[in-house]
């Protein structure tokens, strides 16, 4: 009927939606190492959109870190002590350079709750470093190591940005007031793997 043609018309104008996505989530290692200092899993959860009611699923995020870190307050005392950490997106589809940058332009605006002098440069230099097509099962990697927020894009180091308040910003778009999204904030915040 009508909601069939629709469907059809959305596909086509709109591909990433039409691509299939892996049939089931990644099974994410529980350990990573950040400069020979073991991370274990400290959560993870899917990123959906939802399109007209359909939930789309983008990618799969993972939080490693030390200690098991349970809320923001956690996270920026962890912060705060120098403690590595490190996020995976691991995607469920393939997704083109603009509309990589495109959506972490857009989380950045809406989600980060702390700004401070020279954010905006950092800002663009972090779009500049992620701007590449994602393959579908491609991991975006963020590290937090000391005074510099690491870069890798699909197993490539792309660069660092240097400065401890980067650090914070980025924290904020996942662990602050405005995060990415609630679900998502509480099943990186789970610990359940210390």
């Amino acid at each position: 009927g009508l909601a069939t043609f629709f469907l059809l018309q959305v596909l086509t104008m709109f591909p990433m939606f039409a691509e299939t996505a892996a049939a089931t989530p990644p099974e994410l290692p529980n350990i990573q190492h950040v400069e020979g200092v073991p991370l274990k899993k400290n959560g993870h959860g899917i990123r959906s959109i939802n399109f007209f009611g359909w939930d789309i699923k983008v990618y799969v995020a993972g939080f490693y870190s030390a200690a098991p870190l349970l809320s923001e307050a956690d996270v920026l005392e962890s912060h705060s002590k120098s403690s590595p950490m490190q996020l995976d997106f691991t995607f469920l589809r393939t997704v083109d350079r603009e509309r990589v940058v495109s959506a972490w332009t857009q989380q950045l605006e809406h989600s980060v709750s702390y700004r401070y002098d020279g954010y905006e440069s950092d800002r663009d230099t972090f779009l500049e470093l992620f701007s590449n097509k994602i393959e579908n099962g491609g991991t975006q990697t963020v590290q937090l190591v000391g005074d510099r927020t690491v870069i890798v894009d699909q197993g490539v180091h792309k660069g660092d940005i240097h400065g401890r308040d980067f650090q914070r910003a980025f924290l904020s778009m996942w662990f602050g007031e405005k995060a990415v999204a609630e679900d998502l904030k509480a099943n990186l915040l789970n610990g359940a793997h210390h």
